[in-house]
């Protein structure tokens, strides 16, 4: 489910940003799929607790700082040409983080619907 969800939001990225060319959307949608993943890795470590619950892991958070800097990389360094991709705005790398965002926030927010049933059913 959040794989389908992840792949929305790239969707919706790349379709926002080929309004501009198509390297735009593309440069977008992996922009996307990219901040996602590394927002989900926290999310994904309980079932139910929220992420900010969970204990933090310095390996994890040097693993995931790590790779927000090759991902950005990957998009601003004169090399992106390479990865086929485009410096983006701040626009449109605040509307890519904002899709990112979401499904993440969609799995946080299952987990608390769960969190809810699951107390109320030991009541």
């Amino acid at each position: 489910v959040v794989g389908v969800l992840i792949g929305l939001a790239a969707f919706a990225a790349f379709t926002i940003g080929k309004t501009a060319d198509a390297d735009t959307g593309r440069t977008m949608a992996f922009l996307t799929v990219g901040l996602a993943e590394l927002g989900f890795v926290f999310s994904c470590r309980s079932v139910l607790r929220p992420a900010w619950r969970v204990p933090w892991n310095p390996y994890l958070v040097g693993g995931v700082a790590v790779s927000l800097v090759l991902l950005l990389l990957a998009v601003y360094l004169p090399v992106h040409g390479a990865f086929g991709t485009v410096p983006l705005g701040a626009v449109e790398l605040i509307i890519a983080l904002g899709l990112a965002l979401l499904p993440v926030t969609a799995v946080e927010v299952a987990k608390a619907v769960a969190r809810r049933s699951s107390e109320q059913g030991d009541g």
